[in-house]
């Protein structure tokens, strides 16, 4: 997570390039789309690292435990900062319930907290959709940088 690359439009190629390796890796079926602009919007390296652990925690989970047949993922930059996976028939896991047992799911909500963002997790029928939330604040500005 090289400091080069301190703008969200650098964090989301970054998530980018692992999520498409990893699925790939993993023989699941996956798509990404993203709406980022030409214009950077700067991020803190500790929410840069944070959001990555987050997805990596996210996309671990899906397909260790989901049996989901494709996964998702879905870049939003307009209002606030978010990444939504959505696993397609995830028939083997869902957060809603366990989400006081491990600390995968702890620790997820923890580091979002921790950077002021949120995590919803919605179930729409067979699908499991997880949102990574965070607002823009003062310190991520809009630039050239």
């Amino acid at each position: 997570m090289n400091s080069r690359f301190d703008n969200i439009e650098g964090l989301v190629g970054y998530i980018r390039r692992f999520a498409v390796e990893y699925l790939e890796d993993h023989h699941m079926d996956s798509q990404f789309f993203s709406d980022t602009s030409e214009d950077k919007i700067k991020i803190s390296g500790e929410k840069r690292r944070n959001i990555y652990l987050v997805i990596k925690e996210l996309l671990n989970n899906a397909v260790k435990y989901s049996h989901a047949s494709k996964i998702i993922i879905e870049v939003q930059t307009e209002e606030a900062f978010s990444i939504t996976i959505k696993e397609i028939n995830a028939l083997g896991y869902d957060p809603l319930v366990k989400m006081k047992e491990g600390n995968g799911l702890y620790n997820i909500q923890k580091r979002m907290k921790q950077i002021g963002g949120k995590i919803t997790f919605i179930r729409e029928g067979n699908d499991m959709v997880a949102t990574v939330s965070l607002p823009y604040t003062d310190e991520m500005v809009r630039g050239s940088s």
